[in-house]
């Protein structure tokens, strides 16, 4: 009996110790719990949803998609990385209890406008340009995207929520447009832009600086049917225009062909007007070579029993190369023309009256140090000139012949030659160097400024040419001496070779202001003040370009525009003093 209490009291000690010490631990557990790791659990659904599945790497192997959408046909078009690729490379970071926001870049985030991200009473949250990410408390948003005045802008709603970055699924259409002159050649120009879904302009654009390396601008617009048209032409011009189809989600890149002398648009389209191929790492070049050769017989029965045959040959070519380097902040782009046509003739005497059609050679290099996005140096380089002298020719009359007309006008020299060369070869020559800075000094919805401040070096040369007059310039005394001899003849005046060179501080400053969606005015000033070999500052050159465009009315526009030139280097020959005034009421109506 009592050894059985005492092994009941024993087993009972034991297990009450044992749930002491079980007590105690639980007690310790609970008194000092461990910290937990800040954040929620990533599950893969989670990363589904912070990083869209839009499209798949550019040059990914073959089989790595099953099925496109139209989003992958549109990023395909763009100049960018897909939006998860660029959410990937955004290096911003959200702070806990915040949601971030993720509007796509289709080209570089500086050359397309900037969003901006209100809430719901209207108040600025956030601005800048597209293609980074956007830290915001969660909550409803509007984002404000869009080319044009504030009025033009596109809103869409987004819905922020915490640790979750929501990208806006870029349902709006891209426009680069980069401006060439008839040869190929890039160059300053600009345009007009016009909805025509629902006849709303857009305003005045320009092609990118080719002496500067600027690229082109990105419109973001409203997908639709739009008008690229010559300025000051109306609305509904039936000329100087062109049409693209702008398509949700894609980048239309445009090239416009305008005159060089008027910047009236000769033709266009949607082409990409470079495709470069990679040399080595950081390295690209491209290539491009055409041309023709056109072979034809004239034979003449009308002279009784004599045949006259005549072969004649034309041959062009078109070669275009450029080099690309970019690494970093640094790039540097080499390009080289050559616009070479010439034509001539065999018949039984031999080959003659050869002459050549385009002969423009033309190299450029430009080197650029982007230190910040909106201020960089550069440095210029370029060189025009024509390898193959060029001829006049007469008529095979008997009676024509060339004419040579000296300065004063008032005696000539007879030439009986059926052909006589104008100018040599290598001339003109034209060289320019250039070094500076560029920088966007203003970039706001309602006003935009950029200024560029360098030294530049210009050198030009004419020499040995004769040039054609009309048969009103030459002396009356002379004509009158000579009037069987001139009528029907070639006439050339001598003008005497020029060589020029000056050097000197050059500045630049361009302005946009835009008042709502019916006015806009801008300025263009570009000032050279050489101070060698003849310093002039208090006689710089100066050229000034303003407009102002008002919209009175949906169908009536006024325009306002004035264009001032004032060049005055030593040589009389080349001095420029001029100013226009243009006003132009415009008015048009569309059933659409």
């Amino acid at each position: 009996m009592n050894q059985r209490c005492s092994s009941t009291l024993g087993r009972c000690a034991g297990s009450m110790l044992a749930g002491a010490v079980v007590l105690a631990a639980a007690v310790c557990l609970h008194a000092a719990p461990p910290p937990q790791i800040p954040g929620n659990d990533i599950t893969d659904e989670d990363m589904q949803t912070l990083v869209p599945r839009d499209s798949v790497r550019k040059h990914a192997p073959a089989g790595a998609r099953t099925s496109s959408t139209w989003l992958d046909l549109a990023v395909q078009t763009w100049n960018a990385p897909t939006i998860g690729e660029q959410m990937a490379q955004d290096a911003r970071l959200v702070p806990m209890g915040m949601g971030g926001v993720f509007v796509p870049r289709m080209t570089e985030g500086v050359l397309e406008p900037d969003i901006e991200i209100v809430d719901t009473v209207g108040t600025l949250m956030a601005r800048g340009e597209p293609g980074v990410r956007y830290a915001l408390l969660p909550g409803i948003y509007y984002v404000m995207i869009g080319s044009g005045s504030h009025k033009q802008t596109m809103v869409r709603t987004v819905s922020v929520e915490e640790a979750r970055t929501t990208p806006v699924v870029p349902d709006w259409g891209g426009l680069s447009i980069e401006t060439v002159d008839e040869n190929g050649m890039p160059i300053r120009g600009e345009f007009e832009l016009i909805c025509l879904d629902n006849n709303d302009p857009y305003g005045r654009g320009f092609g990118p600086d080719p002496d500067l390396g600027e690229k082109p601008r990105t419109w973001i617009l409203k997908p639709g049917l739009y008008k690229i048209f010559s300025v000051g032409e109306s609305f509904n011009t039936q000329r100087n225009f062109i049409t693209v189809q702008l398509m949700p989600g894609q980048l239309s890149p445009v090239l416009l062909i305008e005159r060089k002398a008027d910047l009236r648009i000769q033709g266009g389209g949607v082409v990409s007007r470079t495709t470069e191929k990679r040399l080595a790492q950081n390295w690209k070049y491209g290539i491009d070579v055409g041309g023709g050769a056109l072979f034809y017989a004239t034979i003449d029965r009308s002279r009784g029993d004599t045949t006259v045959s005549t072969n004649s040959t034309t041959i062009s070519l078109l070669l275009n190369a450029w080099l690309h380097y970019e690494k970093s902040r640094t790039e540097w782009n080499t390009s080289f023309r050559l616009n070479e046509g010439f034509s001539f003739i065999i018949d039984s005497v031999g080959l003659r009256d050869f002459t050549g059609s385009d002969d423009e050679p033309r190299l450029q290099s430009l080197y650029i140090w982007r230190i910040l996005k909106w201020f960089g140096p550069y440095g210029r380089f370029e060189l025009q000139t024509a390898l193959f002298p060029k001829f006049e020719r007469r008529t095979q009359e008997e009676k024509t012949q060339f004419f040579i007309v000296d300065r004063n006008g008032d005696s000539l020299t007879i030439n009986t030659k059926t052909s006589l060369r104008s100018e040599p070869s290598l001339s003109p020559m034209d060289i320019g160097l250039g070094v500076g800075a560029n920088a966007d000094i203003l970039d706001f919805r309602y006003i935009s400024a950029r200024a560029r401040l360098g030294f530049g070096y210009s050198f030009k040369s004419i020499h040995d040419k004769y040039a054609p007059v009309p048969v009103l310039a030459v002396d009356s005394a002379l004509y009158a001496r000579n009037t069987s001899l001139i009528d029907g003849s070639v006439i050339l005046s001598h003008v005497e070779s020029v060589r020029t060179h000056e050097a000197g501080p050059e500045a630049a400053l361009t302005t946009e202001i835009r008042v709502g969606r019916w006015g806009t005015t801008g300025a263009e000033i570009t000032l050279f003040a050489p101070v060698a070999p003849t310093p002039r500052v208090d006689n710089l050159d100066i050229y000034l370009e303003a407009y102002v465009s008002w919209r009175i009315t949906r169908s009536v526009s006024l325009d306002y525009r004035y264009d001032f030139t004032r060049e005055t280097p030593v040589e009389k020959e080349l001095q420029v003093n001029k100013s226009q005034h243009r006003i132009q009421l415009r008015y048009s109506f569309s059933s659409r």
